[in-house]
């Protein structure tokens, strides 16, 4: 009985001491630590270093894990309304890639809605430049040929109104990004 008894006083002892559960030794790989001081860099707004860190993630391990999270925020980095170096061909571009090696990740129909969202503000971009070089030229012509001024500001007022129109879309798209953003902060948010 004795020894049943030290025996008991032995294991109660020891579960006391070893804290009653087992330890499991956090290890992280390489990845993992370059994505957690990327995460770091975002949090602080440092976004040209979490860039190079994510970046560096995608290049160096191309098939962990951790390079999916990497890959999608790249391409959100360069959407980021925060990020004064936000870059939307960049985005377009990882979040085009994201969306052909990761089909079947969670935030595929995110993802697929910002590829959207991208591709509608490059025409609004590429029209805008057309509406913009157009006006240029009509003044120049006018200029140069000496022209009806009426039929000149005819013109002009028709591309003003388009320009107009381009400012409208071009501010709706901001605002629905703006929206998903908070959308999106919401849904990162843990609970």
């Amino acid at each position: 009985m004795k020894n049943f008894f030290h025996a008991g006083i032995f294991a109660l002892g020891f579960l006391v001491s070893s804290g009653c559960s087992p330890h499991v030794a956090t290890t992280y790989t390489f990845d993992k630590q370059l994505l957690a001081e990327a995460d770091g860099k975002f949090r602080e707004r440092n976004y040209v270093e979490a860039l190079k860190k994510y970046d560096e993630i995608v290049k160096s391990f191309p098939n962990a894990v951790s390079a999916r999270s990497a890959l999608y925020k790249i391409a959100y980095i360069n959407v980021y309304y925060d990020n004064s170096h936000a870059d939307w061909v960049k985005s377009l571009k990882a979040f085009r890639q994201f969306q052909q090696s990761y089909p079947d990740d969670p935030r595929i129909s995110e993802v697929n809605t910002w590829i959207r969202i991208l591709v509608a503000m490059e025409s609004f971009s590429s029209q805008y430049g057309e509406t913009a070089t157009r006006v240029e030229f009509l003044k120049n012509t006018a200029i140069e040929k000496g022209e009806d001024i009426a039929l000149l500001r005819e013109e002009f007022h028709k591309c003003a109104i388009e320009k107009d129109s381009l400012n409208a879309e071009k501010n709706s798209l901001v605002q629905k990004i703006k929206e998903l953003e908070t959308t999106i902060l919401k849904i990162e948010k843990p609970q």
